[in-house]
């Protein structure tokens, strides 16, 4: 189960690797097949997976806080670190930010579905523990790097609300909780698109993580600091949610698998992205993508290997 949960994501990330060092994935292609996921295919599955779920009584909330609870704990410490260690105030704040943020759409979402087989009422409680997650990681992510960054003449925080609105993942789930909500039975032919479309989605976006990996400046200056925020990333933070979703919530099974892996995600592409645009040392983001990447194939392995 651990192999076949991993091996696809990582093979096909891995592949958008070596095309790209190859020369045979060009830098359009990569961001055309980002742009497919992200704007149709994610949107697509997200629609269905929510239009046609059962809404019961049950509540993702005990996931969302457990990935909350990782997730802040990582923030802090990594802030922590970064000023016990002399790092520089741009440091510091890429630091923090590679702790906490990780790729849960396009790498924790397709594992959970390996691992569960496609079962839908996770799948479902997943769906709505990412949503304010992905609010909440942009969120988080611009006040750090305002705070730690150069002043700027620019209004990122306004800039990142928009961003968020115009969301296709978000508008993607907001559509499928408002054909749940009021809707009719979702037709066959809607459900055979959209699945068609949903499938798509994660090859696609994990090729095109694997040729921005291929892409980015790493520097070996920066080692420490992407060592420090990959232990924070894909130790500590699991462990600390893991704690929390047994003993708080008491949550077992599959659900308390699906809270782990939510936090054992490598740090995001996006986080390097957005520390190069604000100016919080580009090239620390960039190795901690790197290193967290390599460290969570070892994350999920255990993850997987003691909860599924």
């Amino acid at each position: 189960m651990i192999f076949s949960s991993l091996f696809p994501v990582f093979a096909i990330l891995g592949l958008g690797f070596a095309l790209t060092k190859a020369n045979r994935l060009s830098r359009e292609v990569q961001k055309g097949l980002n742009a497919l996921a992200f704007y149709v295919g994610l949107p697509a599955l997200l629609f269905h997976k929510i239009g046609v779920a059962e809404l019961g009584g049950e509540t993702a909330a005990p996931l969302f806080w457990s990935l909350m609870a990782g997730t802040s704990t990582a923030a802090l410490l990594g802030l922590a670190a970064g000023v016990v260690f002399r790092f520089p105030k741009p440091s510091i704040g890429a630091l923090a930010q590679a702790s906490f943020r990780g790729n849960l759409a396009f790498i924790a979402f397709p594992i959970i579905l390996y691992a569960t087989s496609n079962d839908d009422r996770i799948a479902t409680l997943v769906v709505f523990t990412m949503v304010p997650a992905i609010i909440v990681y942009n969120l988080l992510s611009v006040v750090l790097l305002v705070f730690c960054g150069p002043p700027s003449g620019g209004h990122p925080i306004r800039t990142t609300l928009i961003k968020l609105v115009t969301n296709p993942l978000l508008i993607g789930c907001f559509a499928g909780l408002a054909w749940n909500a009021v809707g009719p039975t979702m037709p066959l032919a809607i459900e055979r698109l959209c699945d068609s479309l949903g499938r798509m989605a994660f090859p696609m976006a994990l090729l095109g993580i694997g040729s921005q990996i291929a892409r980015t400046p790493f520097g070996g200056g920066s080692l420490r600091g992407a060592l420090l925020s990959s232990v924070l990333k894909n130790v500590v933070a699991p462990l600390v949610g893991y704690a929390v979703a047994r003993f708080g919530f008491g949550l077992e099974g599959m659900d308390l698998l699906a809270a782990v892996v939510l936090l054992a995600t490598p740090t995001a592409v996006s986080s390097y992205v957005m520390a190069d645009q604000m100016d919080c040392d580009s090239e620390l983001a960039a190795t901690a993508v790197a290193t967290s990447s390599i460290c969570s194939i070892a994350s999920f392995g255990i993850v997987l290997w003691l909860l599924g």
